[in-house]
């Protein structure tokens, strides 16, 4: 596999990720079990209810904006560090997700690997891409 090309797979992999956590388990399921998450956090503003689709709504965005390409550098950054703040968040109000072998731990653990590639391989000075040909 190419550089190019595993840069490519590991944003796609990464947008799949954001799209999946925030449109689909929380804007179109409305996931009982994030719900569940948000209200024993402690973390809401507003309401669990507001709150879980606020942050639906943030995770799509930056899974459009990864999946699009724009500015990858910056990004995975920002994705990684908050992918980071939400899983210590959910670790902070409730330890024994550490155990859980379906938590959200181990899976953003391989997220932050392809965090990890897509910052290491992407240009370090980008100007706005045009997606047709990334």
């Amino acid at each position: 596999m190419t550089p190019l090309a595993l840069r490519r797979a590991a944003r796609f992999s990464l947008a799949l990720v954001w799209l999946g956590e925030g449109l689909g388990l929380k804007l179109w399921l409305r996931d009982a079990g994030e719900l569940a998450i948000v209200a024993a956090s402690g973390l809401w503003v507003g309401s669990p209810e507001a709150t879980l689709v606020a942050i639906g709504v943030l995770e799509t965005i930056a899974g459009v904006v990864l999946l699009v390409g724009y500015r990858e550098r910056l990004a995975v950054a920002v994705t990684t560090v908050a992918m980071a703040a939400i899983t210590l968040g959910v670790v902070w109000t409730d330890p024994s997700t550490l155990l859980d072998p379906l938590t959200g731990v181990l899976k953003n653990s391989a997220v932050a690997v392809c965090g990890a590639v897509v910052w290491s391989l992407a240009p370090a000075a980008q100007r706005a891409p045009v997606p047709a040909l990334r």
